[in-house]
């Protein structure tokens, strides 16, 4: 967004210098906008933005309020005691919207003024101006006046709202920018500060091109601006929340070299033995407040690299070309599936004996009949993630462990995998309640919900919307016993 320019100047208190100020007309604003607006987003209680978009500014002049002469800071018509007799906006060059310098938050300002009506008086203070006799005698405030916001100022009153000193010495021409919404002035310099966008991979404020544009690409849900300059390559990202390495930062990268940043690592789960009292919540979750107990008992749980990972998910050949942007290569049930299918054989002496036949996953879905029986070898997480994003595989992991458990197979899997997502769901939109008073914790849970919900593949992304929409109209236990009985979210 763009910021308003002014620049004014003091104004005499004696009745021939008022006069002479009030008919060469009081200081105004000129405004011309020049932003970079990435698109927005609609959200449901959730900052919006997914992965990195590309956003450039589009330059806007709207009229100026009022034509006025630039002034800059000359000595011209200057009053008979040497100060400016009239005040002048001179129009500036805006910058983007930067209400953050990186990582999109607005430094912490002072309130902004309460402006007295009285057009007569200090908009700051409303008391008078009372000339040289009511300076002496402590009754005006002081013998001049600056023009500024299109309203008269003590100048001492006439402060900036960044650095809270007075924007005029009450002598010359001065300057000062403003930005739309914000009612507060601002010295030229302390307004970048404020508004104009900084660079969250090197620190610098983002430079604007020729035509005074201020280009940048921001990234996804965290809102970090950074240049265009900046190659993809070079960019480190935290490999569990994808914020942004900021310049001097140091992160400390994981064992397997995937770089983990400073929020994340705080509560990061390195081992086996870090995940398990987490584990003993989502087990305890499960049961009481989802009413959805492992019968078949508490599956050893076990934290893996990569590779591992990968190798165990081949076994049980695991489909992952659907996507699975949060839950991709980073958590897996291993289950072994036993079913029987009573058949007929031929006996020894040539009786005909009814045996049961073990068959093959895939053979039981294919028949789609007899008793299936199902053992929960373990469940793998990727090591090394934060305590949040840890706990949501969990979720998912565990609703997969809880079909097999109760002996079902063979379900589309849009359908296993958006129930498996709608339970990782709701554990983040828990912790998002019980983390009240963890800002930070609460802003991380909201991303990995985010991640969730606007995921756009066709199994985990399509599948989980259809899964929270039967959960909002039925209920978890409906949702549940619908996909037990007849394979899809709702009744046929």
């Amino acid at each position: 967004m763009g910021g308003f320019g002014g620049s004014a100047s003091s104004a005499p208190a004696s009745p021939k210098g008022a006069a002479a100020a009030a008919a060469a007309g009081s200081a105004g604003g000129s405004f011309s906008s020049r932003h970079g607006s990435p698109s927005s987003r609609a959200r449901q209680g959730y900052p919006a933005a997914s992965g990195p978009s590309s956003s450039s500014s589009s330059q806007q002049q709207p009229a100026q309020q009022r034509p006025l002469p630039p002034v800059g800071r000359s000595k011209s018509a200057t009053g008979p005691n040497g100060l400016m007799g009239v005040g002048a906006a001179s129009g500036s060059g805006g910058s983007a919207s930067g209400a953050a310098a990186a990582g999109g938050q607005r430094p912490a300002l002072p309130p902004p003024p309460t402006l007295y009506s009285d057009p007569d008086a200090c908009a700051g203070c409303g008391k008078g101006f009372g000339g040289v006799l009511g300076a002496v005698l402590g009754l005006g405030g002081g013998s001049g006046y600056v023009t500024g916001m299109n309203r008269k100022w003590h100048p001492d009153c006439f402060k900036c709202g960044f650095c809270t000193e007075p924007i005029s010495s009450g002598r010359g021409s001065f300057s000062y920018q403003m930005h739309p919404g914000d009612p507060r002035p601002y010295h030229p310099d302390c307004y970048k500060h404020v508004h104009h966008p900084v660079c969250t991979v090197c620190g610098t404020f983002i430079p604007a091109d020729r035509d005074g544009r201020i280009a940048f690409k921001e990234a996804g849900f965290w809102r970090e601006r950074y240049c265009h300059g900046h190659a993809e390559a070079d960019i480190v990202r935290c490999c569990a929340c994808s914020r942004l390495q900021k310049k001097g930062e140091e992160w400390a990268p994981l064992p397997d070299g995937r770089p983990l940043c400073l929020g994340c690592l705080g509560s990061v789960c390195l081992d086996t033995a870090d995940a398990q009292p987490l584990y003993g919540e989502l087990m305890d979750w499960y049961r009481a407040d989802m009413r959805l107990p492992h019968t078949g008992g508490k599956p050893p749980l076990l934290l893996v690299d990569g590779p591992t990972l990968n190798e165990h998910a081949a076994r049980e050949g695991r489909d992952d070309s659907a996507g699975a942007p949060v839950f991709h290569v980073r958590g897996l049930c291993v289950a072994t599936v036993y079913t029987s299918i009573p058949t007929i054989r031929r006996g020894n002496g040539g009786a005909l004996q009814t045996i049961a036949t073990a068959l093959s996953q895939s053979a039981a879905a294919a028949l789609g009949g007899g008793s299936v029986r199902c053992d929960v070898k373990c469940i793998l997480l990727l090591y090394g993630l934060p305590r949040l994003l840890t706990g949501s595989i969990m979720a998912h992991e565990l609703m997969h462990a809880w079909l097999r458990q109760a002996g079902c197979v063979g379900l589309p899997l849009k359908v296993e995998e958006g129930l498996c997502q709608l339970m990782a769901c709701l554990w983040l939109d828990r912790q998002h309640e019980l983390l009240a008073g963890s800002p930070d914790e609460q802003r991380l849970a909201s991303f990995f919900s985010y991640q969730i919900r606007t995921d756009t593949s066709e199994v985990y992304g399509d599948g989980f919307r259809e899964a929270m929409e039967a959960f909002q109209t039925h209920g978890l236990t409906n949702v549940v016993r619908n996909v037990q009985l007849y394979g899809r979210f709702t009744p046929p």
